[in-house]
């Protein structure tokens, strides 16, 4: 099964501009394709125009590029993307899941500056099927980001989570 996602956003100023003049196009698109358990999947995005992507301090920013730690949004920043994903159940392991990602972005622009930044993703997660713990589920993640005009960060996150059916 192939499956896309293309998504486009328009952003301007108004008022006074205090932080500066907002004025960004940014076009991101991702193709996955699954066969047998098997997903993988390749992305493209790129900005244009006098700014980052604005969004809130904390906010989740619509694109596949907010992943984990990095959200690849700079002003004129193009970013690939690659992922592959396995399901278990394929396998005979129903709720068992696995997927590694990697993302690089260039021309990211601070002043004059051509940035880049690129992270990598893995996670293993398992949710139980049936039984007394039913949705019950853990997840595994490490995430390694490096960049030109950020911290690099590595990151290893564990989750528990429980699944209600609330109708």
């Amino acid at each position: 099964m192939l499956t896309a996602d293309l998504r486009y956003f328009n952003s301007r100023d108004s008022g006074s501009a205090y932080a500066g003049r907002i004025d960004n196009d940014m076009l991101s698109g991702q193709l996955a394709y699954a066969h047998s358990g098997h997903t993988v999947g390749a992305g493209y995005q790129v900005l244009n125009g006098d700014a980052g992507l604005p969004y809130i301090s904390g906010a989740t920013v619509y694109s596949f590029s907010n992943v984990g730690i990095g959200k690849f949004i700079e002003e004129d920043e193009k970013t690939w993307m690659a992922s592959y994903a396995y399901n278990f159940a394929a396998a005979g392991v129903p709720g068992l899941t696995f997927m590694v990602r990697y993302l690089s972005g260039d021309n990211g622009r601070s002043g004059d500056a051509g940035l880049s930044e690129w992270e990598r993703d893995v996670e293993l997660a398992y949710v139980v099927q049936s039984g007394t713990f039913k949705g019950l589920g853990v997840k595994a993640r490490n995430y390694v980001y490096r960049s030109d005009f950020a911290r690099g960060r590595d990151s290893n996150r564990l989750y528990l989570t429980y699944d209600i059916a609330l109708w």
